[in-house]
């Protein structure tokens, strides 16, 4: 479903825009965020998608209903989830004790390849990890992915790699590498010389590449063996001390 539509994102609209790949005409309109959206991301699902908005809201929706929105999702509450018998526009826009997903702004949103995970990070630094069906959040510390300046908070893109269950998320010049399901960090990959904006793996696959405001684009290939119980668990200390290698 993909392949069938793209997304149209303004700096300044509280709405995103589902455009037809073939005419370019508007099909879909989501609205709901009460600031601009930053970020969006399809799931594995056939007609699901999130969004993250400047609100510091997480939205879930299904294109195929009128009433689209299915969920709005929080970190520290119950998620606001649909009923037949909300109306729509108070579900969506009424702002009484909103669930808040990262405080200042939601920066990135990534599903895993199996769909049982998602992830999201936000201003205030956390990385958090979702469940997709119960839109409840699920207790993993990531620890936290500070940035150079304010800016690089509005939105960077985190990737998740095919068959080893690792996010990966930009901190600074730096790229961690963490184990979603327990949140363990397993390396620190270092050689951009500024800010890292985006990461993004290969698909079936295990390359990473990285882009950043160095204007380097990056070859990360993992090594052969896997992560066993011994790889080190804060890589913080020896950034750029692991088995990874980079090409320019």
């Amino acid at each position: 479903i993909q392949a069938t539509w793209a997304i149209n994102l303004s700096p300044y609209c509280r709405r995103a825009y589902l455009c037809d790949l073939v005419s370019g005409a508007k099909t879909h309109s989501l609205h709901g965020h009460l600031g601009p959206v930053n970020v969006v991301a399809w799931a594995n699902r056939d007609f699901f998608l999130a969004t993250g908005g400047v609100d510091g809201t997480l939205r879930m929706w299904d294109i195929r209903k009128t009433q689209s929105c299915l969920a709005i999702l929080s970190q520290d509450q119950e998620p606001r989830i649909r009923k037949r018998n909300r109306e729509q526009r108070d579900f969506e826009t009424n702002s009484d004790n909103m669930p808040i997903a990262h405080l200042g702004g939601v920066s990135a949103i990534c599903f895993s390849p199996s769909g049982r995970h998602m992830l999201s990070s936000g201003a205030d630094t956390k990385l958090c990890s979702w469940n997709p069906s119960s839109f409840e959040r699920e207790i993993v510390n990531y620890g936290t992915f500070p940035q150079s300046h304010s800016r690089a908070y509005k939105r960077v893109q985190i990737a998740v790699s095919w068959h080893a269950n690792i996010v990966y998320h930009p901190r600074r010049q730096d790229i961690i590498a963490c184990d979603i399901i327990t949140g363990q960090r397993i390396a620190c990959l270092s050689a951009h010389l500024d800010t890292v904006k985006c990461c993004v793996t290969q698909p079936r696959g295990e390359t990473l590449f990285s882009g950043g405001k160095d204007s380097n684009i990056l070859i990360w290939t993992p090594p052969a063996v896997g992560f066993g119980p011994d790889t080190q668990e804060d890589p913080e200390g020896a950034a750029g001390e692991d088995n990874w290698s980079d090409e320019d």
